[in-house]
């Protein structure tokens, strides 16, 4: 009679979301039956192998050390050059170091990216979001183009990281078989993103636009905005040389005087406009000593102004969301810097410095 224990653990492959037999998936019931990560039904104190092994600094790094736990590998191969980059920080502690004070600071990129995307993307008008009435709409205009800004400013930084100081790091030592691998596997895969970031850096002003919830385009970024900046300047050249002609006219100063739907109006002195003003002026208001009058060509700016001003504002409100939409169009070379940039600062890093500096304390931080 056969004794032994019923197979548990199943070892079930799949090819279409792992890029092949690479990977297997464990189901709930092994997970928990191993403790390989904390079940919400258990008390929290009761410890798995993802409580034991958890040194990462960051949410982003603790989300790919579950991930890691849940799916582990099959391939001998990739086992293996999983442990060629571990060697080879095993060889450079110091690299290793200055990944540990590179990811001071930097948020959950992957978290950030998504956000981003969401806030890109355009809504029909019928959609409640677009119905919604937010009554701390500056507020929360801050909030979004700040999570922009500081995507760009922790991706800039990584981008400094990968492709300047690792990979012309001269202090690098190892076998060469170690060395290889984190350089095939990390270093040249690891994109280019300079192109996209100064394009984004020479696209707005970051502080103004944190500050203001607002982003103002610079010169060429926005077509619609440019077309109502020209508007604008053809409308006031316009408004100086009719100023000008009118002044010329009646051999006296000419104000414009007005605000709001009464924009634009004429004001004259009183002995000068009795002499001069033919059926071409109407009178619209007048104070001791001045006249003010309209003219169809004053109607006719007032009219102009109203609409420059709504092409513009409708242009700014449009911004936002296409340098939104613009950064999203850059996700797979995102993804890609944030994806391997994670391989590398996760555990296996965190779990060499405390080894080999025992004063590392739980921040990552060596004690003074």
């Amino acid at each position: 009679k056969n004794t032994d224990p019923p197979l548990d653990i199943q070892r079930k492959f799949d090819d279409s979301n792992c890029g092949g037999p690479t990977k297997m998936i464990l189901d709930n019931k092994t997970l928990k039956n191993l403790d390989v990560i904390p079940d919400g039904e258990r008390d929290g104190s009761v410890a798995t192998l993802f409580s034991v092994v958890d040194k990462t600094l960051t949410p982003i790094g603790k989300r790919l050390l579950r991930q890691w736990l849940c799916l582990p590998l099959v391939k001998i191969e990739d086992i293996l050059t999983r442990q060629e980059i571990i060697k080879y920080f095993e060889q450079n502690l110091g690299i290793v170091q200055k990944l540990s004070n590179a990811i001071k600071g930097i948020p959950d990129l992957e978290k950030l990216v998504s956000s981003i995307h969401m806030s890109g993307i355009k809504l029909p008008t019928d959609h409640p979001e677009e119905r919604a009435i937010y009554y701390e709409q500056p507020t929360y205009a801050k909030k979004k183009v700040a999570k922009l800004t500081l995507a760009l400013e922790s991706l800039g930084k990584i981008q400094t990281l990968f492709k300047d100081e690792l990979t012309n790091d001269s202090e690098a030592v190892g076998d060469d078989t170690s060395v290889d691998v984190f350089r095939k596997i990390i270093l040249d895969p690891f994109p280019n993103m300079a192109e996209p970031l100064h394009s984004f850096k020479q696209a707005f002003d970051a502080k103004v636009a944190e500050s203001t919830g607002k982003i103002v385009p610079k010169k060429g970024v926005d077509k619609d905005y440019d077309e109502a900046k020209k508007d604008w300047k053809e409308l006031e050249q316009d408004l100086d040389d009719y100023l000008t002609e009118q002044k010329r006219f009646f051999g006296s100063d000419v104000k414009y005087f007005g605000s709001g739907n009464n924009m634009y109006q004429l004001e004259i002195r009183d002995d000068v406009a009795n002499k001069k003003v033919n059926s071409k002026y109407t009178l619209s208001s007048q104070k001791k000593g001045f006249k003010r009058f309209t003219t169809s060509e004053t109607m006719d700016f007032l009219a102009r102004h109203v609409k420059v001003e709504e092409d513009e504002a409708e242009a700014l409100s449009e911004v936002n969301r296409k340098i939104f939409f613009k950064f999203s169009e850059y996700k797979n070379i995102w993804r890609k810097a944030i994806s391997l940039t994670v391989s590398v600062i996760k555990r296996p890093v965190h779990v060499l410095l405390s080894r080999f500096y025992p004063d590392m304390d739980k921040t990552g931080l060596k004690s003074e």
